[in-house]
């Protein structure tokens, strides 16, 4: 048995967001609407999922491949559209600053899809450097914000 979803709110809070959004109730009569049409869709659609989950957990090997591939021919596309967008907007005064991460893309979508091995080993070294470049600036921040009291969420 398929457990079911309770998308009712209490009364004090339904009035409090229909008094901020006039069209809420309306939103919620059409997803209600839509879940309820579209069930089976969403039901196979988790079954395909978790079939891939464990698919990729059997043979890591060949997930990390497809994801690599993927993740390829998103930088090679999103370089493209880049280059496009940067040549219909020739008089942008960062006309270079724009172009050179679109051909980037480009380098790193094809060298990707060519040696998608290789790739996927780069590609778990750039996620380290860049979690790390992310992370980095946060911890003198997050100290800062602590000793001036902002100490919980």
């Amino acid at each position: 048995m398929i457990p079911r979803c309770d998308l009712s709110l209490s009364e004090h809070r339904r009035k409090h967001i229909t008094s901020l959004d006039p069209g809420y109730e309306d939103a919620q009569r059409s997803i209600k609407s839509s879940l309820g049409t579209h069930w089976r869709l969403l039901l196979f659609e988790g079954v395909i999922l978790i079939i891939l989950g464990v698919l990729a957990i059997a043979a890591p090997a060949i997930a990390t491949l497809a994801v690599d591939l993927y993740i390829g021919w998103l930088f090679l596309f999103a370089g493209f559209v880049g280059v496009f967008a940067v040549f219909k907007m020739r008089d942008i005064p960062s006309f270079l600053l724009s172009l050179i991460p679109a051909v980037f893309s480009i380098v790193i979508g094809a060298l990707l899809i060519w040696k998608p091995a290789e790739g996927a080993l780069s590609l778990t070294a750039l996620m380290v450097v860049f979690f790390a470049a992310e992370g980095q600036p946060r911890l003198p921040i997050a100290t800062t914000l602590r000793a001036h009291g902002a100490g919980s969420f």
